[in-house]
């Protein structure tokens, strides 16, 4: 995902793309205003009903409130390891997630809010 930094926050960073705003952290320098190609992760397991839940949304978006950030995406997978493949726009996010109860459907929309969100730039 391309995104924007916007602020430094310590560790952490403030940054915009395409699908909107959230904070992350980085393990590399940056600069206000650099823009980078990144991998995003979340660097703790979920749990269903709390970290992450259906939703009414139909679109991907990242926001930023309530300390946490917020993506919209769409499940593609469920892999037998509780490994969840989300698509946020053009991009992927593998997740682990401890879920019990009733099965979700590839294709439903989730909201998953974390603070725990990795960003790992690359090079193209």
């Amino acid at each position: 995902m391309r995104i924007q930094i916007l602020k430094q926050l310590g560790r952490n960073i403030e940054f915009s793309s395409e699908l909107g705003t959230g904070i992350g952290d980085i393990e590399k320098q940056v600069v206000e205003g650099e823009v980078l190609d990144v991998e995003m992760d979340i660097s703790i397991d979920l749990t269903w009903n709390v970290d992450i839940r259906l939703t009414e949304a139909t679109e991907a978006s990242i926001r930023y409130n309530d300390q946490k950030t917020t993506l919209i995406g769409r499940l593609e997978s469920i892999e037998e390891d509780s490994v969840w493949i989300v698509r946020l726009g053009d991009d992927l996010l593998m997740l682990v997630v401890a879920s019990e109860g009733k099965p979700i459907n590839r294709g439903s929309m989730l909201e998953i809010k974390t603070n725990s969100l990795v960003l790992f730039p690359y090079m193209l």
